[in-house]
């Protein structure tokens, strides 16, 4: 994933989707964040009755699908900084890694329910590589 984000540029253009690439990086560290209890995620009674069932598709071999909805939490659509929000997501990858390695994550994903180190790595992971896929690396 690192190789993968070292490829983008300020330039990199979306293949679908509306956020543009520094949106993009600033997006996809907040869920790490979310892993590692420095974010927390609003109550919302929708997810209490979907979150099963994107948990089902998270953890399924199916890509995930594009333009797929996004918490308001984790909506980023002013303008960002490229360099600052790429240094942040490594920095942030490399944390979310040592704290799960030591296995420190969030035990409890409040939409998705009861989570373990494997299972969220496999969570990241899938969200990343979508993200990255939409630009192209």
């Amino acid at each position: 994933m690192v190789d993968r984000i070292n490829r983008l540029t300020p330039d990199t253009q979306r293949q679908w989707g509306k956020m543009d690439v520094a949106q993009m990086v600033a997006h996809i560290r907040l869920p790490l964040e979310v892993g590692m209890g420095k974010i927390e995620l609003p109550d919302m009674f929708i997810m209490k009755l979907i979150g099963p069932m994107i948990r089902k598709s998270i953890f399924s071999d199916k890509p995930t699908k594009k333009n797929s909805p996004t918490a308001d939490i984790l909506r980023i659509t002013g303008p960002r900084d490229f360099n600052t929000e790429k240094t942040a997501l490594l920095q942030t990858l490399n944390d979310f890694i040592a704290q799960g390695n030591q296995g420190k994550l969030v035990e409890k994903h409040k939409y998705f329910g009861k989570m373990n180190t494997e299972e969220w790595g496999t969570f990241q992971r899938r969200h990343l590589d979508h993200h990255l896929s939409q630009f192209g690396v």
